[in-house]
């Protein structure tokens, strides 16, 4: 009996000690494997994570909901003092609703902090002397191990749909070999508006030839052949032509899914320099088609 009124006056103490509010201490397992808590019980897992993830740049945008998973998807976004923007390209690219996508930016020799940004993302960076944006995508796609490739210049943006459609789009049919979607155009405030841009286009959408509404089976990309170093301003220009001329099948999304940043900086306000290239495209087009026809075959 004295035994049992000892033990009974000891548990007594140690409740009346025990501030208000508070709980005995816990006995269960650590929790740092629950997908909800990962660091109350380990800082050191915390940190460890935290420095594998890089800095909170590519941590501070909510993460999207990948509800669509499918076949692995290549990003390629080339960057040449891309400072400015890439950020938000790169956001865009992580706001995405499909899951299976990597991500590949080629630095093309910037002389601003492109690298850093980019390093600061779950991407894998490459870095090259300025060879031009199509030395950039075409080093982008052999760096890569996607079947479908998609393309990202560093100044566009992506609706959170684009990959997903597009991919549904390829997979409905397998005959296609690449998918655009209609884009609308964003023209930075500020920034006079390009003589070749009509005024009501600066609200409407239209099909998107540029790169960034562009996704491509990878066998038709490797059967077309890369893009043209020769072209600096319009070599997507030249690819979509020479794809045409190879009777690959093609189709677009009808939904606006990219946004097509102009702003000072482009390139496309040289256009002099655009249109001659431009020309330069439609005659080696025609002289391929000219050559099918000789032939007597395709």
């Amino acid at each position: 009996m004295r035994l049992g009124r000892t033990a009974e006056r000891r548990r007594r103490r140690s409740v009346r000690s025990r501030r208000p509010g508070t709980r005995p201490p816990s006995t269960r397992p650590c929790c740092t494997s629950s997908p909800i808590c990962r660091t109350c019980c380990s800082s050191t897992r915390s940190t460890t994570s935290a420095t594998r993830a890089g800095p909170t740049r590519r941590l501070r945008a909510s993460p999207a909901v990948r509800t669509v998973t499918g076949p692995l998807v290549s990003v390629i976004v080339p960057v040449h003092n891309g400072a400015r923007f890439l950020a938000a390209a790169l956001d865009s690219v992580a706001a995405q609703d499909y899951g299976s996508m990597e991500i590949v930016v080629v630095d093309d020799g910037s002389s601003d902090n492109s690298a850093e940004i980019a390093a600061s993302y779950r991407v894998r960076l490459l870095q090259q002397p300025n060879r031009g944006v199509a030395e950039a995508r075409n080093a982008g796609v052999a760096e890569s191990s996607g079947e479908f490739l998609a393309f990202l210049d560093q100044d566009d943006l992506w609706l959170e749909r684009k990959v997903s459609r597009q991919v549904a789009a390829l997979e409905a049919d397998p005959t296609l070999g690449f998918v655009l979607t209609r884009m609308d155009i964003l023209l930075e405030p500020g920034t006079p508006r390009p003589e070749w841009l009509p005024e009501q286009m600066r609200w409407q959408d239209s099909r998107g030839t540029v790169p960034s509404a562009l996704m491509v089976r990878r066998e038709a990309f490797e059967r077309v052949g890369g893009f043209d170093p020769g072209y600096r301003l319009t070599c997507d220009a030249d690819w979509l032509a020479r794809a045409k001329d190879a009777g690959v099948r093609w189709s677009a999304v009808d939904e606006i899914l990219v946004r097509y940043r102009i702003h000072g900086g482009n390139e496309i306000y040289d256009r002099d320099a655009v249109l001659r290239e431009l020309l330069a495209v439609v005659g080696a087009s025609l002289r391929r088609q000219r050559s099918v026809i000789g032939t007597g075959g395709a």
